[in-house]
């Protein structure tokens, strides 16, 4: 083999490999629990993605930089091309969604423990970053940080066939409908122009409330907010970018988004409802990823062990999110009533000792493993990289 040809195989074995990185990370900011961040620093190159990050400005950029950072998000693009669909229809099962979150809750905890362990030596005031960090994740948990509305609610007759106790949904109405949802739903055909709405007991034609048609696209500040909060899941090893997303309201949204513009992509069309959000949420990451990326960076160049404990603090105080068993409600999406009912975690309940449960902490060892594994070559993929 000549010198040329080793140099090509060297270089498709290391792209190869960032991109088998970013489908990693891709992986996991799909569920909300584990951060694509601490994958990145399981996995050995958390410094350099963001080294790269920060090696554009103003114009300028480093040609390696690119090149990793390309890698890596046609590594994220793919995951989830290949994830999204099945991501959401599981998130959506009552019976399969404990399995999929105990891998995931393993996950976690071998990351907290994987990333504790990398504190060279521990003092007093690791412990109060640590009890911070779990203290402010554990409030958030509690939150509701979903933005008031004003728009006016109409109940909408909607035939659909369950057998299910639907939250917004009884006596053939869809329930508390917003107005900008009815628009929409108007402009998709799934409601007619003649149909009968009902607000607080008085009725109207829908058609009285087309004064405008949607746009195909409109900026959502509240979109883009969220997409420049979650991205800090890609930065840190902590908190992941979904958990967040689910904090904040919109997770079902932007996985709904990608799950419905995959999915019309593949049939040569375009879903205008969807390519809105993930364009508000997507400028929202490129946002957030351009100014944050330098705090981070800061922040570990001149506080390496403060911040990852209160990062850590932050995956302990987000455990309960990721807790694999919930009671559930179930609710309709006015616009995608062909996905049928969807699932609407309520509160995290105690196991039954069954097989399920059994086939759960198996999964969860498997996930803990998993990090304990890919810390182990570490060193041979950061290398390669």
């Amino acid at each position: 083999m000549s010198k040329k040809d080793m140099q090509q195989k060297e270089t498709l074995q290391k792209n190869s490999t960032v991109i088998f990185c970013g489908m990693c990370m891709g992986a996991a900011d799909l569920v909300p629990g584990i951060s694509g961040g601490t994958i990145a620093f399981i996995m050995g190159f958390y410094q350099k993605l963001l080294s790269s990050i920060t090696s554009f400005k103003m114009g300028k950029f480093c040609p390696s930089s690119v090149k990793f950072l390309g890698c890596l998000l046609a590594g994220i693009a793919l995951s989830f091309i290949l994830l999204v669909p099945f991501f959401d229809q599981i998130l959506n099962n009552e019976s399969y969604r404990p399995f999929l979150y105990s891998g995931f809750f393993g996950l976690i905890v071998g990351s907290i423990a994987l990333i504790i362990s990398q504190i060279e030596k521990w003092k007093l005031h690791y412990s109060a970053a640590l009890l911070t960090g779990m203290l402010l994740a554990f409030v958030l948990t509690g939150l509701d940080l979903k933005p008031l509305s004003n728009e006016a609610l109409f109940d909408v007759p909607v035939s659909f066939e369950t057998t299910k106790i639907i939250s917004n949904y009884d006596s053939e109405m869809l329930r508390n409908v917003p107005k900008s949802t009815v628009i929409a739903m108007l402009s998709k055909n799934i409601l007619s122009k003649e149909t009968t709405l009902y607000q607080a007991q008085n009725s109207i034609l829908a058609k009285d409330l087309t004064g405008s048609e949607t746009p195909w696209f409109k900026i959502d500040l509240w979109l883009i907010f969220c997409g420049a909060i979650a991205v800090t899941a890609l930065l840190l090893p902590g908190i992941s970018g979904s958990y967040l997303l689910t904090i904040l309201g919109c997770y079902s949204t932007v996985i709904g988004a990608l799950a419905d513009f995959i999915a019309s992509a593949k049939q040569l069309s375009f879903d205008a409802e969807s390519f809105s959000i993930l364009a508000n949420v997507g400028t929202g990451i490129i946002l957030g990823a351009a100014i944050f990326s330098r705090v981070v960076l800061f922040l570990l160049s001149h506080y390496r062990n403060l911040t990852i404990t209160l990062m850590t603090g932050f995956m302990i105080g987000a455990l309960p999110a990721v807790w694999p068993f919930w009671s559930y409600t179930f609710f309709l999406n006015p616009l995608k009533l062909e996905k049928g009912v969807l699932l609407n975690p309520q509160s995290p309940i105690l196991p039954n000792l069954d097989f399920s449960f059994a086939l759960c902490s198996i999964l969860a060892v498997f996930g803990f493993s998993l990090v304990m594994l890919l810390s182990q070559k570490a060193k041979t993929l950061s290398k390669q990289t």
